[in-house]
């Protein structure tokens, strides 16, 4: 996985699928905003699948999925990058600085029940 320098100022990262509702919204966002995506397949069972945006492939390890480890190798990457606006379309890291921004979906778990 390696990101480069030819990217605008702002940086959208995606982890899900073009059929998936936040990858959807990812490529909408894209559009709208003229956001640069980078979509990374943390998980090596759902590599296959069309992503948004340009596609990084992280490592896979041979034994698991992978989507655990490259949930972190990801943050690491992102850290090393100089961008103005980081844009997580997904809430799978914490946020690195503090003026990122996370999209958050399906919040109804967290609705007061009774």
């Amino acid at each position: 996985m390696k990101f480069t320098k030819e990217f605008s100022e702002i940086l959208g990262i995606n982890v899900s699928y073009s059929h998936a509702g936040i990858g959807v919204y990812s490529e909408k966002l894209q559009k709208a905003m003229g956001i640069n995506l980078i979509s990374i397949p943390l998980d090596k069972n759902k590599s296959k699948l069309q992503y948004p945006g340009r596609i990084i492939y992280p490592e896979y390890p041979k034994i698991t999925s992978g989507w655990l480890l490259n949930r972190f190798k990801t943050r690491k990457y992102i850290k090393n990058e100089k961008f103005s606006l980081l844009h997580y379309t997904a809430p799978i890291l914490k946020p690195i600085r503090d003026d990122d921004i996370v999209t958050f979906h399906d919040l109804y778990m967290f609705e007061k029940k009774g």
